[in-house]
Formats: structure tokens, sequence, C-alpha cells
């Protein structure tokens, strides 16, 4: 599948330079000068993900992302070279789906699009996911109405007087949070608790060490693990500084297990952006500390929808 892609930046050499790469490397790629040249050529270019820089006349990107999410489902990348008037929380309360800063590596670019890509695939699963949970229902046959009876509420019973004799059994998700234990690690279980615990029932695991981690995981079935990269202990896993560890840990644990892993790092600055830009590509969610807590939440549920062991009964 090829992929579409308009850029927005009112530098020429940039523009063409980003649209050289992204053609070399076989994204169907249009570009537009300014934001309103941009929305007129989305009336007629469907486009998987925008690139926009954020400082143009007339309409910078902060207004470009807000009008492309009200009407088109494109993913939006913002592109800035000052750091200091421009947030990363405030692209995406605009809608963006991330944020580069000029200037940067076209390696850089290709695997934060790569991601983007990738998680708007995972999002549009879960929607798939859940249009056919909703399919599934029971039928009450004696009912001249065939009242549907949502699939959620009942663990299939044949018989509605016997409903009061049946009680749901909770699927059993085991978590693993990779860290050492302590303020975020107790905050994180707490949270995970309130928002999980009146659908499964948990286990959770615990360990800063990454042969513990591999350890444990070859003896529990893990469902999700939960990273803080940067309090791992890998130097017996890896020769490389502690993020470059974590990352090889976390590439380990997919090429063996293949499970879903949210990474959390909170080592941010220039010196630490190529090995968390690798993060962001090899894990399926991946947050700065401290994260938002109902993102967090969604991106669990989202990679729990997605286990290929979910539907199956407990």
């Amino acid at each position: 599948m090829t992929y579409s892609i308009l850029v927005v930046d009112d530098d020429e050499a940039i523009r063409n330079s980003v649209e050289e790469f992204l053609t070399i490397i076989n994204y169907k790629v249009k570009s537009a000068a300014n934001a309103q040249q941009a929305l007129d050529i989305l009336q007629t270019f469907n486009a998987d993900i925008v690139i926009t820089d954020i400082t143009m006349q007339d309409m910078d990107g902060l207004e470009l992302t807000k009008k492309i999410k009200s009407k088109y489902h494109a993913d939006v990348m913002i592109m800035t070279g000052y750091s200091a008037e421009y947030s990363y929380e405030e692209a995406v309360m605009a809608g963006a789906s991330d944020f580069i800063f000029k200037p940067f590596k076209f390696e850089e670019l290709g695997l934060r699009i790569s991601r983007v890509l990738r998680e708007s695939e995972i999002k549009q699963e879960r929607v798939n996911l859940l249009k056919k949970l909703e399919k599934l229902a029971l039928i009450n046959c004696k009912s001249h109405e065939r009242k549907i009876i949502p699939f959620k509420n009942f663990n299939f019973v044949e018989k509605k007087s016997d409903v009061s004799r049946y009680k749901p059994r909770k699927k059993l998700i085991k978590i693993l949070l990779g860290d050492s234990k302590g303020n975020i690690t107790d905050t994180l279980e707490e949270y995970i608790k309130i928002i999980m615990e009146d659908k499964y029932d948990l286990k959770f695991f615990c360990s800063s060490h990454g042969s513990k981690i591999l350890e444990i995981s070859s003896k529990e079935t893990i469902d999700i693990y939960i990273l803080i990269t940067n309090n791992l202990i890998c130097d017996h896993v890896a020769n490389g500084g502690r993020l470059e560890d974590s990352l090889y840990l976390i590439q380990q644990i997919k090429k063996i297990y293949g499970k879903p892993i949210i990474a959390l790092s909170g080592m941010d600055g220039p010196e630490y952006d190529s090995v968390n830009i690798k993060m962001q590509y090899f894990a399926d969610f991946f947050f700065f500390i401290p994260p938002r807590l109902e993102m967090l939440g969604e991106a669990i549920e989202i990679c729990l929808k997605i286990h290929p062991d979910f539907n199956q009964e407990p």
C-alpha cells in the first residue's frame, strides 16, 4: 500500500527537499507553499499525513491543523525551528500526531512517519474490532420484538431465567512494569487498577533488570509490557548506555514474544533524540514522563484490543 503525504512549508528549499526524500522512499507526495493552498489540495488529494511548518503567514500550522482535523481523517505532523515559541502540548491540543524540530535528519523524519502511520492503523483496527463486537449480540427468541441484548452485558446464557445464576468471568491480564519499585510504578499500578479492575483480573510483575524481565517473560505469559526506559538496568543485556540497552531489550521482547509494549522515557533533549525516536518506532506506544494518565489508559486499552488472544474465552 502506498501512503499519501502533503508537505506544507513556505520555505521552498525545505519543501522541495522533503518532497524529494519522501518520493524516493515510495510515498505519494504533493506540496503546498501555504495553509490555504494546502486546504485547496486536500479537497481532491486524500492525504494520510500532512506535514506542515508551524510558522507561516496568514494561517499558522496550529490553525491549519485544527482545520484539517475538523474535516479530514489525515494525521498531522508539525515542523518548527522555534522551540521556545511553541510547545509539544500546543501541537497535540491542536490535533497533531507528532512534533519535529528543524533542522532534522531525514532518517528521523522517516521513522516518525512510520510510527504515525502504524499508530493510525492500530486505532483503525481498534475501531473495526469494536464494530465487530457490537454486532455480536444475543437475540431473545421469545420476544416478538426480537430484543437485542448487548454482547458485553452477558456471559452467553441460553435462558433468561438463568441469568442470575451466572457470574461473568473476568479475563486474567498479566502486566509487567519495567521499573524499580517506587513512586512512578506505584502510581501506574494504582491507576491501572482503577481503570481496569472492573473488567479484568490483574496480575502485576515488576523488575528494573533486563535479564529478570526476560526471565519472567519465559515463565509467565505477559499480556502487556510498560517499561520506564531510563530506569532499566540492562548493561548485561547489551553494551551501551542506559537508553540504548533499553532499546535493545524492547527489540528482544518484540522478537521473542511479540507482545504489546508501552515505553516511557524521562530522558528528553537533543542528546537523547536518536534513541528516543527509535524507541517510538519499536514500541507500540511511547510517552515522555510524566504521561497523561488518560492517554496512557487509552494506549493500554488499544494494546489489549489488538492482542491476538484478547477475544479468547477466559
